[in-house]
């Protein structure tokens, strides 16, 4: 009788060992899987959804030449925390001033992007 209760414990734990590592893969491979090819893709799409603002100026009379990559329509351009105007376009001429500052743009979905605009009324390139 000794024997065969001891062969017992001996299955029950051998079941017991068996049905944890099974777990284990199981998690182990739905954690392989949440780097599927969904997951891949909705990254993507909220890379794609991100915006990207660029200019150039400052012209002679403060005028920033801007646009923006990315983002969905309408698009809010600020200067500093002002608002300057809202498009529906993706580029856009502000009257941006001699002083300076921030330059941001947000998407309608509030994805936003900003840089510094240098100070004075000259040509300081693209951004």
């Amino acid at each position: 009788m000794k024997t065969n209760h001891k062969f017992l414990i001996a299955l029950f734990a051998l079941s017991l060992i068996t049905f944890v590592s099974a777990q284990t893969a199981e998690n182990d491979l739905s954690t392989v899987s949440s780097d599927s090819p969904t997951e891949i893709n909705a990254n993507e799409a909220s890379n794609a959804a991100s915006v990207s603002l660029s200019w150039c100026g400052t012209g002679p009379y403060g005028q920033v030449d801007a646009s923006v990559m990315g983002g969905t329509a309408p698009y809010k351009w600020y200067q500093g925390g002002s608002l300057l105007t809202t498009t529906f376009s993706s580029s856009v001429t502000l009257n941006f001033g001699c002083n300076g500052g921030v330059i941001t743009v947000k998407d309608a979905n509030n994805n936003q992007d900003s840089d510094i605009v240098p100070q004075g009324c000259q040509d300081h390139g693209c951004n």
